[in-house]
């Protein structure tokens, strides 16, 4: 028996192969992988520092999942009670993460200052760029503890001699030298000029 097609059939058989085929294509391409999720480690959620002039360097990792590069933004949040680069500054506000380093770091300077005042924090935010596989942040708040005031005054560590290298009250001449004594109870004691040129009287 033989299967006769006219032109109009014949057209109608092919277009039909090509939409299924188009159709097949297209799942293929619609297809997407997604990455496990990993998180950022070695960092602890809470930190106290003294305020003092220092520079400190917090070192993170990641596990086995970190197969893409990316970006980490260092800020602080709103909530944050110390004030950026009064009493505390970022070195660098972006961390680049190479793709299977696993590891990272980021630096915060401390400032200290002369006021007597209640603690401060700092709520450091790290914010990935890459959409897959990174939470979306992770903050860690660093608690200034206050240690601010004058230092401590101990008057035996002014005790010996001095050599005057300019007074403009011009009681003394450069070069003259001053020998500071104890006079116990936090007392210090040193010869005064009383030259006719002096303006304190003796």
């Amino acid at each position: 028996m033989k299967l006769r097609f006219n032109k109009i059939t014949y057209m109608t058989i092919i277009a039909g192969c090509f939409v299924m085929s188009c159709s097949k294509e297209a799942v293929d391409i619609s297809t997407v992988t997604k990455f496990e999720e990993f998180s950022i480690l070695g960092l602890p959620d809470k930190i106290e520092l003294p305020e003092k002039d220092s520079v400190y360097t917090f070192n993170f990792t990641f596990d086995d999942k970190q197969i893409v590069e990316f970006d980490l933004a260092i800020s602080h949040d709103a909530k944050s009670s110390a004030t950026e680069d009064l009493d505390y500054a970022f070195p660098s506000h972006t961390v680049s993460v190479a793709t299977l380093d696993k590891a990272g770091s980021f630096q915060l300077q401390i400032n200290s200052d002369l006021f007597l005042e209640s603690d401060e924090s700092i709520f450091v935010t790290l914010t990935s760029n890459y959409p897959i596989g990174l939470p979306t942040t992770k903050t860690m708040e660093v608690v200034i503890k206050n240690v601010g005031g004058c230092p401590e005054y101990v008057h035996s560590d002014y005790v010996g001699t001095y050599t005057v290298v300019s007074d403009a009250w011009q009681d003394w001449t450069a070069g003259t030298e001053l020998t500071v004594e104890d006079a116990g109870a936090n007392t210090l004691s040193f010869k005064y000029n009383c030259g006719a040129d002096a303006y304190l009287y003796c």
